[in-house]
């Protein structure tokens, strides 16, 4: 006899395999897509595909073959779908996979966030891989380059590790706060 929580509990065991389908799917027809359109434009031939890349996403790790096409005058090679797609070269977990180690590194550790995610999940990033990305996306996000020049005085307490200005350390019942001096 099924039930509701039944049903749910099967939904949610088989929802990765419904989106990693869904994924290799549109992936097929995009590169289809996109090589159709580099014919139209020049004149190249199929040169194969790479070996699977893994792309780790939050429903789970993606494996691929990109196609290759090969330039027949200037024997250029590309790869239509990393380029149209704009998939980071070397990178397996994408920013969107991130999201949550990231969000909760700023409450936990690198650690325990990355120990949470890998709970809930049954997999996650390193985490000095989270923190390698938290501090590329405080790079990219970051209106004031440098912030180390500002003359204010404030009380940072966080677990991301970025200092910004010189701090001096007070150690106060086991707890650790960094006030900053200008």
């Amino acid at each position: 006899m099924i039930n509701v929580n039944g049903l749910l509990l099967g939904l949610k065991t088989i929802s990765s395999k419904v989106m990693l389908t869904i994924l290799e799917a549109l992936f097929h027809a995009i590169e289809e897509r996109s090589i159709h359109r580099l014919q139209q434009i020049m004149p190249i031939i199929r040169y194969g595909r790479q070996s699977p890349r893994i792309l780790k996403t939050s429903f789970g790790p993606f494996r691929y073959s990109l196609a290759k096409v090969k330039n027949t005058q200037t024997n250029e090679i590309r790869i239509p779908l990393r380029d149209m797609l704009k998939i980071p070269k070397y990178r397996q977990y994408q920013d969107e996979a991130m999201e949550s180690a990231i969000g909760l590194a700023v409450h936990l550790s690198y650690g325990r966030s990355n120990n949470e995610v890998d709970r809930i999940r049954g997999f996650s990033a390193s985490r000095t891989t989270v923190w390698r990305r938290l501090q590329e996306f405080s790079d990219r996000q970051c209106q004031w380059k440098d912030l180390k020049k500002i003359p204010y005085t404030f009380l940072m307490v966080d677990g991301t590790g970025v200092h910004l200005q010189r701090s001096i350390k007070i150690f106060k019942k086991g707890w650790t706060t960094r006030i900053s001096k200008s």
